[in-house]
């Protein structure tokens, strides 16, 4: 049923007829009435088909080899696939040799009874009949073109801001559908247009049966259906063309066990709708859809700079006056980036690594930078490898962006641009360890006095990756997976999917990591891409410049198929041996990576995270502890060799967003979001919050907090909202802001309070030490350093013990005097410890021969231990005799 705002007269057919070759069909979807609660209903879209009644599947496209809603819908087909064409040609074929067959037999039944044929007669139709199925094999194409209209989607319309605004479940796409073909052939009364409200499924809070829904629904739930008949009548006009009408929809009915029910063979060529049209009995649907059918003058030609590949994507073209305007527009806005941005600003906080300094992980509490996101705010950020800089995944109005930002300065360093929608995962790769300035040229005067090549410019030179520099792997709902240069701010590959990319990680080659220097091992770790798609599979994909070329294709080299349901993130253990994976549904498989065999070595069933899905996985240095975050507010640590739940951290809120989490460089910190914008902080070994910092310092973002990262080098973190023009927030950790004073005392200052009293100390130890397992707690280290005759207060007593201990609950004695006192001193109170022992043996002996002979024992061992020392020598004590160890006693 159609109704219009306004009544106007129907466009007659003449008028169709006269149509000039330049005016083309376009339908314009506008919005609904208030649709019904619908727990599926989050975010619609309409899909338009357009569906021939006569044969029931989509319709034929006037010209086959134009092009009508796509620039790539002409997509070379298989021969074997039995298309239309190739049907119609058979048939063609076969009526044609029939009516040969037919004439030739009329023929001779004229002249009487046939002759019989000869041998050569015969040899002659057997080689014309191998003739024309050869000439029919060469006419046959190996490949088809598509030669019926494809359906068309809008964009999702997001329910859940109109809801925010106080609004009704009323939805408003206003948006245009343009089909390049000629209107009046849409205007037959064979064609039916078909709209279909459906949107695709989501994974529900505490939901045990989403592998079910998801099977049952295929990825998509069914809302309403309209139809819309252009030209009803054969003598008169129907269509109110330019018209904004009103369709009524119509709910999906169940079919009977006497129905015949569609199958997935027929949903292929045509659409739900149209064989829900076809049992009539309709049942209305309590809301209207309004559209708007015309004919507008076809488009001028123009030159498109940016081909979408994909139907999500938005292509970008101008006329040839534009396009020159704005290549100009882009070189003076190319040339001020350029100056402001410069080279790739890599000024650093430090040196070296934080495994190298000794130092262990603090929580940071002290505000170091707001970073500006965009629009819509940040989705998900990632440092570098040696924490250099931090990328930032924007979201505009528009555009989705990378922004890269120098960690020290807080200055954006690099933009990269090409993602149509929201990316939902990083990684980098190939970061070089810079050195400083003074050392860089030391090194380089060292080398040209020995006349020695630079062994960068040698294998920078030799490894084509390497010339990249710092490498960015980008996972976006664009349907994309892309490989950046972050230096030189250029696209290197791109991985087309069929559905939306939610992880994405780099994975050695065939051979794992290989090469002799650190430069050469990290180029042999990025020549892959393992990506996690919507489709539930994981893909394997060749991303090497030598594979790419100039057209910048990742070629796609292993299809793994397992999951039961879409992959939300996937990690890789520091030797790139084993790869971990996550599904929809809370399970996780463990693939084999060496040869890129993909075996399967185990699937993991947890039963408290059944039918959940798990939106992070982390796995620390060790590769031993396995963290999962799933959406039922807790997060849990795994042990992989006994693949049992060893703690959980509980607090935050993840049950209906995509919330990340991530672990300190050291392994004892777990850091993670919530959707209420909280950051939580826990301590894996006791799986207790971290209580060092207090609330008030802790980050609180204004939305929810969806992503959070700690810097591999630095005391640093760093958290992201996706809420609007909310900053990404970076935080350090400051000594003066620490009011527990939990900073480490420095080692130059632990020796310089106890010089001269280690051995005393050591005495202190032995007597506080009440278990006998040389370990001290804090008290017995307090008792211990307050028996001795020194200045030393509490506060030191305790940043002492922290620096000794580190992040554990007590330290060892031995390990403390190997650290802190002089060279010599653990040997010597060795020495006078095993000394003891032996006197306390001998006072215990009744035996005099027994107590004789271990007291000669013992001074004999002195004895050649000063020998050796002093080098030999008269006296008591140098003397080795039995005489000399009665004089020594």
């Amino acid at each position: 049923v159609e109704q219009s705002e306004a009544p106007a007269p129907a466009t007659p057919r003449s008028e169709l007829a006269d149509e000039k070759h330049d005016t083309v069909l376009q339908v314009t979807i506008h919005g609904t009435d208030e649709l019904k609660a619908n727990m599926y209903l989050i975010h619609p879209v309409v899909k338009l088909s357009i569906i021939d009644t006569h044969d029931g599947k989509y319709m034929m496209k006037p010209e086959p080899h134009k092009t009508v809603v796509l620039q790539h819908e002409n997509v070379i087909m298989p021969s074997d696939q039995n298309t239309d064409k190739i049907k119609r040609k058979k048939q063609e074929s076969d009526r044609k040799l029939k009516e040969a067959k037919e004439a030739k037999e009329k023929k001779e039944k004229k002249k009487g009874k046939p002759r019989r044929k000869s041998a050569e007669d015969i040899a002659a139709e057997e080689e014309e009949k191998m003739q024309e199925e050869i000439e029919a094999q060469e006419e046959q194409p190996e490949t088809m073109i598509y030669e019926r209209i494809l359906p068309v989607l809008t964009q999702p319309f997001d329910l859940t801001l109109h809801l925010k605004d106080g609004k009704s479940l009323s939805c408003a796409w206003e948006e245009c559908i343009g089909l390049n073909a000629r209107l009046a052939h849409f205007m037959k009364p064979q064609y039916i247009f078909m709209f279909e409200i459906m949107d695709f499924i989501h994974t529900r809070d505490n939901a045990k049966a989403n592998l079910k829904t998801l099977t049952k629904h295929q990825g998509w739930k069914n809302i309403a259906w309209g139809f819309l008949r252009p030209n009803k009548d054969k003598d008169g006009g129907y269509l109110r063309l330019g018209q904004k009408l009103r369709l009524q929809l119509y709910k999906y009915k169940s079919y009977w066990f006497w129905q015949r029910k569609p199958k997935s063979a027929d949903l292929h060529e045509s659409c739900l709708a149209y064989h829900q049209w076809k049992m009539r009995g309709w049942k209305p649907y309590k809301s209207t859809l309004f559209v708007t059918v015309e004919g507008i003058a076809r488009p001028a030609d123009r030159v498109v700079t940016h081909r979408a590949n994909m139907p999500w994507e938005r292509e970008e073209g101008e006329t040839e006056t534009e396009l020159a305007l704005h290549k100009k527009g882009a070189q003076e806005k190319r040339q001020q980036a350029t100056q402001q941005e410069g080279a790739l600003d890599k000024t650093r906080l430090g040196k070296k690594w934080v495994g190298a300094t000794g130092k262990w992980c603090r929580v940071p509490n002290a505000p170091m930078h707001k970073l500006p996101s965009d629009y819509r705010g940040c989705f998900v950020i990632a440092f570098s490898t040696f924490g250099t800089f931090l990328a930032c995944a924007v979201a505009g109005h528009r555009l989705y962006k990378i922004k890269i930002f120098n960690v020290a300065t807080g200055s954006l360093a690099k933009t990269l641009t090409g993602h149509h929608e929201i990316v939902y995962d990083m990684q980098w790769a190939m970061e070089k360890e810079e050195v400083g300035l003074d050392e860089a040229l030391d090194r380089k005067e060292e080398e040209k006095a020995a006349g020695v090549k630079r062994e960068e410019e040698a294998e920078e030179g030799g490894n084509p990756i390497a010339e990249m520099g710092p490498l960015l792997v980008t996972a976006s709902a664009d349907t994309t997976a892309k490989v950046w240069s972050v230096e030189k701010a250029t696209l290197l590959a791109a991985c087309h999917h069929p559905s939306y990319v939610y992880a994405a990680r780099f994975c050695a080659g065939p051979d794992g990591v290989k090469g002799e220097t650190q430069l050469e091992k990290a180029a042999s770790a990025c020549g892959y891409v393992v990506t996690g798609c919507y489709d539930s599979n994981l893909r394997l994909w060749d991303v090497r410049p030598e594979t790419v070329g100039d057209v910048g294709h990742g070629q796609i080299t292993k299809l793994i198929e397992g999951h039961l349901s879409h992959i939300n993130s996937i990690v890789l253990d520091t030797q790139m041996t084993k790869l971990y994976s996550a599904d929809g549904t809370g399970v996780i498989r463990v693939w084999q990576l060496p040869r890129h065999s993909f075996e399967l070595l185990k699937e993991v069933q947890e039963p408290e995270v059944k039918g959940d899905a798990i939106n992070c996985l982390r796995l620390d240095r060790s590769g031993k502890r396995l963290v999962m975050l799933a959406r039922d507010n807790m997060v849990r640590m795994m042990d992989t060799e006994r693949w049992q739940v060893t703690q959980r951290f509980s607090g935050l809120r993840s049950s209906q967003h995509q919330i990340r989490c991530d672990l300190s460089p050291d392994g004892r910190y777990l850091m993670s979001g919530s959707e209420d914008g909280q950051v939580f902080v826990w301590n894996t070994d006791t799986g207790e919050q971290d209580t060092s910092v207090p609330r008030d310092k802790m980050p609180w973002l204004g939305g929810m907090c969806t992503d959070v990262a700690w810097n591999p080098a630095e005391r640093i973190i760093a958290c992201c909202s996706f809420s609007r023009k909310h900053p990404v927030l970076v935080q350090k950790y400051e000594r003066d802001a620490d009011a527990m004073a939990a900073e480490e005392m420095a080692e130059d200052e632990v020796r310089d309070v106890l010089q001269g009293k280690f051995s005393e100390l050591a005495e202190a130890f032995t007597r506080m030490d009440k278990s006998g397992d040389n370990k001290l707690q804090m008290d017995e280290f307090r008792d211990g350093i307050m028996s001795l005759e020194s200045d030393v207060s509490e506060m030191q007593i305790y940043r002492m013990f922290k620096t000794v201990a580190g992040g554990a609950d007590e330290i060892d004695k031995q390990e403390f005097l190997r650290r802190f006192a002089p060279a010599g001193t653990a040997e010597q109170l060795e020495t006078s410890s095993t000394l003891d022992k032996v006197k306390q043996r001998h006072s215990s002996t009744t035996d005099g021969k027994i107590r004789r002979g271990a007291t000669l024992g013992l001074l004999e061992e002195l004895s050649m231990d000063n020998l050796r020392r002093k080098g030999g020598g008269g006296g008591a004590v140098g003397d080795p005799t039995e005489t000399g160890h009665r004089r020594a006693l």
